[in-house]
């Protein structure tokens, strides 16, 4: 019996790695910037769920989290409304969330349908 109350704790222990590691990407996978240079769209994700760019036309910003493999851009996401010239390509509506696929950042809507992707571009620059 006693072998059985020290061997769960193991296995507990054991199982709750394995979950943490298949959880999906942390925040310094999304962390980086993604698209392509200005004026299309872009956005630059930072570790802590800060982001900024644009969605082609208008600048957009603000603070995400990350939950899971995905990223959600959150509810204070603040964007200028700007008159863009009728060829413009944008992003419209911003995302509600992003995933990763590769080395691409997919783009969600609130019903997880495809928007766009944007390409790893590189790292974001600290201040």
């Amino acid at each position: 019996m006693r072998t059985r109350l020290v061997a769960l704790p193991s296995l507990a222990a054991s199982a709750l790695v394995l979950l943490a590691a298949c959880a999906g990407p942390d925040g310094s996978a999304f962390a980086g910037e993604w698209g392509g240079p200005a004026p299309s769209a872009h956005v630059a994700i930072s570790e802590d769920g800060s982001f900024s760019g644009s969605d082609g036309c208008n600048i957009v910003f603000g603070t995400g989290e990350f939950s899971g493999d995905r990223f959600e851009f959150g509810d204070d996401v603040a964007r200028t409304l700007m008159a863009c010239p009728d060829s413009t390509v944008t992003i419209d509506p911003w995302p509600e969330a992003a995933r990763i696929e590769g080395e691409e950042l997919i783009l969600l809507d609130d019903e997880d349908a495809e928007l766009g992707r944007l390409p790893r571009m590189g790292d974001v620059e600290e201040d």
